[in-house]
């Protein structure tokens, strides 16, 4: 890694600790932006990880007393399921954090999985152009944007040699090469246009992938968590021990 670039980092001992961290961190962008704008919106990933984050976010009162009329939730990316398929990002996000908070319908802006695949992408770009406020061929910029990392590298569904880094879309379609389920994601064009991000990452499944990535030159092709590098000072990263364990 170049000597410029100096990752923030934070490890904590206990996951309750992260999930606190990680649940602080989205009400203070919660409140930055609603003090800038008048409205917060976020797009959130799936996972066990983030399942703590929303569990924290149910419990926390500073999430409770958030203006949920105001926050527009998104997602980073979606497995091509139905929305009761337990592999559903969404299902769990609604079960874990959407219902228990009262989240407004249409606020809720989930990935169309019933619909045809190049549907369901074209819908959803129409819907980031509809809620942003932006025209064809321009950028949505999310306020916050929670991610996490695969042992291979892959972050959203940006899976190794599998995608477009270069797309001017919005949205696509991927298919993950040792997983099932075709996915729809978010592309790199989005998510470097985020103001903040948070990345999520527990386990020793993920270490040697982190201590590769924090060494090495950017490959985006070869791990796709290096589309993060170029807005890195926007990142921040929460891990377990076991995550940081070989940093």
């Amino acid at each position: 890694m170049s000597a410029q670039v100096r990752p923030n980092i934070e490890v904590f001992s206990e996951l309750g600790d992260l999930a606190q961290a990680a649940a602080s961190l989205f009400v203070q962008a919660a409140h930055r932006a609603l003090d800038a704008k008048g409205q917060f919106r976020v797009a959130l990933s799936g996972g066990r990880t983030p399942r703590l984050l929303f569990e924290r976010l149910t419990s926390c009162e500073q999430a409770r007393a958030l203006p949920w009329s105001r926050c527009h939730l998104f997602w980073v990316d979606e497995r091509y399921v139905p929305v009761t398929d337990p592999a559903s990002n969404y299902k769990m996000a609604n079960e874990f954090l959407l219902e228990p908070l009262g989240i407004p319908q249409a606020n809720i802006h989930r990935m169309p999985t019933e619909l045809p695949l190049d549907e369901a992408v074209a819908q959803y770009e129409s819907t980031l152009q509809t809620v942003f406020s932006i025209l064809p061929g321009e950028v949505p910029q999310f306020d916050l944007i929670q991610l996490g990392m695969g042992p291979d590298g892959h972050t959203a569904s940006l899976f190794p040699h599998a995608y477009e880094p270069h797309t001017e879309k919005l949205v696509a379609w991927t298919v993950p090469p040792d997983a099932p389920h075709q996915r729809i994601t978010l592309t790199p064009h989005v998510l470097q246009a985020a103001s903040e991000f948070m990345v999520l990452l527990t386990g020793k499944d993920k270490a040697s992938m982190l201590k590769t990535v924090f060494s090495g030159e950017p490959d985006v092709m070869q791990y796709p968590i290096y589309t993060l590098w170029p807005v890195l000072k926007r990142v921040t990263w929460f891990m377990d021990q076991a995550a940081a364990s070989e940093l």
